[in-house]
């Protein structure tokens, strides 16, 4: 599968629709972590859709160069290979607000950058995915890049080194609020990528 057959199939609206009419069409209250949830659950259904094995909330092994790098990471959701086993996608799915979250997005980014080391570098995509109530203003889709490109200093000031072997992916689901003050989803635009070198 493709790059464009991977981003054509999260964009597809009409997906979502079929998978959980609860977003699309009934409405979501705002509650706890429940557009967390939907969006999840999307993004593994559809990779069991595509035919690879799909894993929501994945806690990624501790292993390789960067055992003791970081903290524990949990993917929101992996896609794996039947065939050769090996993870294929890395998404990440959280809130944005607007400008003041662009650090817990980058927080996201390196969290998929690290989970992609320990993975063994593997994955050919990793995907940031953020939710926003009405268009919201953009966050700042370079300085992703820049962090899978060129690394990142954890917490401890360890070193996390960029990867050069797959492709950033960056989506904003759109919600609109119902005469219910529930939220739905009306759309799904792809806001960013980096090949990596």
């Amino acid at each position: 599968m493709v790059i464009r057959e991977i981003s054509d199939a999260i964009q597809n609206i009409d997906q979502v629709q079929q998978m959980l009419p609860i977003w699309t069409d009934w409405g979501i209250a705002d509650i706890s972590c429940s557009i967390h949830s939907v969006g999840i659950s999307f993004l593994t259904h559809l990779g069991q859709t595509l035919g690879f094995v799909s894993v929501s909330e994945f806690p990624v092994p501790r292993q390789g160069r960067y055992t003791t790098t970081g903290d524990d990471v949990r993917c929101d959701s992996v896609w794996f290979d039947r065939q050769t086993q090996s993870p294929v996608l890395i998404a990440e799915f959280e809130r944005y607000s607007g400008i003041t979250d662009q650090r817990k997005l980058e927080g996201k980014v390196e969290n998929l950058l690290l989970a992609h080391h320990r993975l063994q570098d593997f994955a050919r995509w990793l995907v940031l995915a953020y939710w926003t109530e009405g268009l919201a203003s953009l966050p700042n889709h370079s300085r992703f890049h820049q962090i899978i490109r060129q690394g990142f200093e954890t917490n401890e000031r360890l070193r996390v080194d960029g990867s050069h072997k797959g492709r950033l992916l960056c989506f904003q689901f759109i919600n609109e609020v119902t005469p219910h003050q529930s939220l739905r989803l009306v759309k799904i635009v792809q806001r960013g990528t980096h090949e990596f070198s």
